[in-house]
This record gives C-alpha cells, structure tokens and sequence, in this order.
C-alpha cells in the first residue's frame, strides 16, 4: 500500500510540476496554444504530460516492488523512454491518418518531445528531491543509511 501512495504522490506532483513549468514557459513565450495537439480543451497539455507521468510512475512502483530502489536514475530513464515511444506513436498515426494536408510533421513531434522533456524531467527531479525526506515517498525511496558505529 505504502508503494502505491507513494507512486500516486509521485505521479500527482510531477504532473502538476510539469503543468506548472510548461505553462510558465508558453506564457513567457507567448506561445499558449503551441503545445496542444487537441486544442478544444483547456486540460489536453495536463493530459498530455500525465500520458508520460503515469506510466512513469506505474513502473517504478513495480521497480520498487521488485527490490530496485533507484528511483532518480531509473525515473529520469523511464520517462525519457516514454516520452519518445509517445511522439513515436503519435507520429505514425500523423503518417497514417494525417490531420492537414500538409506535410513534415517529424520535426514537429520532436520539438513536442524536447518541450515536453525540458518541462518533465526537472519537473520530476525537483519533484522527487522534495518528497524524498518525507514518508510520502517512504514506498519509493531507498532506506536511509544508519549513522553509527562501524
């Protein structure tokens, strides 16, 4: 149980870091509508940016369960991964299905994943080094090393 709260936690304020850091750098650059791909709706860049958080989140609770405690470098490996399966899939259903007629949408999806990384990644590194004292992250974390005589 304690796993699963702590990958929720995790998933929860990665996410809402990230949708904090994206929107502050639309905003700064005057770009507001330039991340979304479903522009009907004011929550697709959040829906976007938990597509990658939650599975993230989802194997290092299994990573964890499993006896390997390194959640930063395998969190930083994970979502890198994710991100990029994510614009790969997206991009061969552009291929396929195209929305426009117009063409070159491969720079496209690697500029959405380079937004999307720069906003993640230190959105779950800040994330994860400020939950990593606390026990909402007790599940995740690795255990603390015992001060005492050797």
């Amino acid at each position: 149980m304690a796993l699963l709260r702590s990958g929720l936690v995790l998933f929860v304020s990665v996410t809402l870091m990230a949708a904090l850091t994206l929107g502050a750098l639309l905003v700064s650059t005057g770009n507001i509508g330039g991340w979304r791909l479903d522009t009907s709706s004011d929550w697709s860049f959040l829906f976007q940016l938990s597509i990658v958080t939650l599975p993230t989140s989802i194997l290092l609770v299994v990573l964890a369960w499993r006896g390997r405690r390194q959640p930063l470098t395998d969190g930083v490996a994970l979502m890198t991964c994710i991100a990029i399966l994510a614009c790969l899939v997206v991009y061969f259903w552009w291929s396929l299905y195209p929305p426009h007629s117009g063409h070159g949408y491969a720079i496209l999806v690697w500029i959405y994943a380079g937004i999307g990384l720069a906003a993640l990644v230190p959105a779950y590194l800040i994330s994860y080094l400020a939950l990593c004292r606390t026990p909402l992250l007790r599940g995740l974390a690795p255990p603390a090393k015992a001060k005492g005589a050797a």
